[in-house]
């Protein structure tokens, strides 16, 4: 099953790619003959209606004339500082993990212990994102650490069988709305909607591992879950994690009341079309022979596009215009680097991608990777002003995204490296802040995390609520 990047979430990967993975070619037969049902229209906070082709056909027109020369714009990071900046991080990973293993919450060193280790994490984070630890410290104090015990604790409390790997890889998205919440000027939180959106990639991956249900019958699932969405109260869920999923529904209709907020469930129903149009790049016998022309990346972005697009409307409700489009443009860029991510996973999958298709053409990916750089510049430049408390934040919150974004797509380089040119790669890392430890070093702080919160969950929360209070 496919995993999607950690800024996307993401959240930003929706419950449709997942469920419909599975069922490609059962969706082909029974789709040959007659006409997919298209949504591509959402009104926004002003009134005004959007044509979501329009603006994927913008974002497609923007890639065409993106330039895919080395991108000598970027910052560079000798490799002193990129040594510093990763023996850090992997210095703080087993200073917090031994302190952590001898002490209580309720030992009298607990909030003390806390406030030291709060400062060195800020100081530790903050070169790699290229920005000064004052600067996460008032990210921080808008409410993420709130926002992320608010969703560790109502996970659990919804249904304590989750795993820790299903808590964090439901956590990805949660991450993705509060960071849009920041964006949006609107209060950091870890309400229903966003917890009940989240908490649908787990459910719905459960049934798609289900070797026990057939294509049809996942196929038929897909069916129900749109009516559900549609507002339907008829439809009866077939088993357990069926149940759980339209459950997640209510709680989205807790949040946001379908009266009140029609245009929530239409951008969720958007994500569901362009995905099932989507379903046609899969299962392809020669990936070589497959064009790359506009219908093909319209399809590819309007995908990727409507699911960061959804992502906004939980953040927001009503998002604005700008905001509305910016988070399009941000959900077709994940989309490109999750796609330079999974070119391995993809081949074996057959599935049909822009980087995919060149690979197995024999092509060396140095200038569509140089072009996915630029793309990214151009498409977190165009974020709408942040103002906070009348502070304009912008800049901030920028290079934080672009610092992310170029570890991920250098990370994408280094563990395919035999899809690109060796002097390439070789200079390319020094783009990134950690440089070539990009490759293994954040997934493994990662998976420590997680083996660490299986075995110590509890406490893990318990500290957490003391660091929000500290």
């Amino acid at each position: 099953m496919k995993r999607r990047s950690f800024l996307k979430a993401a959240g930003l990967t929706s419950i449709f790619a997942t469920t419909m993975s599975g069922c490609a070619n059962l969706i082909k037969s029974k789709t040959a003959n007659i006409k997919i049902p298209r949504r591509s229209t959402a009104s926004l906070s002003d009134g005004t209606t959007v044509d979501l082709d329009q603006w994927t056909a913008e974002y497609v027109d923007l890639w065409k004339n993106t330039s895919n020369n080395y991108p000598f714009n970027l910052k560079s990071f000798d490799f002193k500082t990129q040594s510093h900046n990763i023996y850090n991080l992997n210095n703080l990973g087993l200073k917090l993990d031994f302190e952590f293993s001898k002490i209580t919450v309720d030992d009298p060193n607990a909030k003390n212990w806390i406030t030291k280790s709060r400062q060195q994490i800020l100081k530790t984070l903050a070169p790699i994102f290229g920005v000064a630890p004052d600067v996460l410290a008032k990210f921080e104090k808008m409410g993420l650490i709130e926002a992320l015990v608010q969703y560790f604790k109502q996970a659990k409390m919804i249904d304590p069988s989750l795993s820790p790997a299903d808590i964090f890889q439901a956590g990805r998205n949660v991450i993705t709305a509060n960071a849009l919440q920041i964006i949006s000027a609107n209060k950091v939180e870890t309400h229903e909607a966003i917890l009940g959106y989240s908490l649908l990639y787990p459910y719905s991956d459960n049934i798609i591992d289900n070797r026990n249900l057939t294509n049809s019958d996942k196929l038929d699932f897909a069916g129900r879950f749109k009516s559900r969405l549609e507002g339907s109260q008829n439809v009866e869920p077939q088993n357990e994690d069926e149940k759980k999923i339209f459950q997640m529904v209510s709680l989205i209709e807790k949040r946001y009341p379908r009266s009140e907020f029609p245009e929530v469930y239409s951008s969720l129903l958007i994500i569901h079309s362009a995905q099932v149009e989507s379903m046609f790049q899969q299962n392809i016998k020669n990936l070589s022979k497959v064009s790359v022309n506009d219908e093909f990346m319209m399809k590819t972005f309007k995908k990727g596009g409507a699911s960061v697009f959804a992502d906004a409307f939980l953040a927001a409700g009503h998002p604005s215009p700008s905001f509305a489009k910016f988070s399009f443009g941000f959900g077709v860029l994940l989309q490109l680097v999750d796609d330079l991510q999974d070119i391995t996973i993809d081949r074996k999958a057959k599935t049909a991608t822009i980087f995919n298709i060149a690979a197995a053409k024999g092509e060396v990916l140095d200038a569509y990777a140089n072009q996915l750089f630029s793309f990214a510049v151009q498409i977190i430049g165009s974020m709408p002003s942040i103002d906070s408390h009348g502070t304009d934040i912008t800049r901030e919150v920028q290079s934080m995204l672009q610092n992310g974004v170029i570890l991920l797509i250098v990370e994408a380089i280094e563990s395919q490296k035999h899809l690109f040119g060796q002097h390439y790669v070789d200079n390319i890392v020094d783009k990134t802040t950690i440089g070539s430890h990009t490759n293994g070093s954040l997934k493994t702080i990662e998976q420590k995390f997680i083996q660490i919160f299986s075995t110590s969950e509890s406490k893990i929360i318990q500290f957490l609520d003391l660091y929000s209070q500290n």
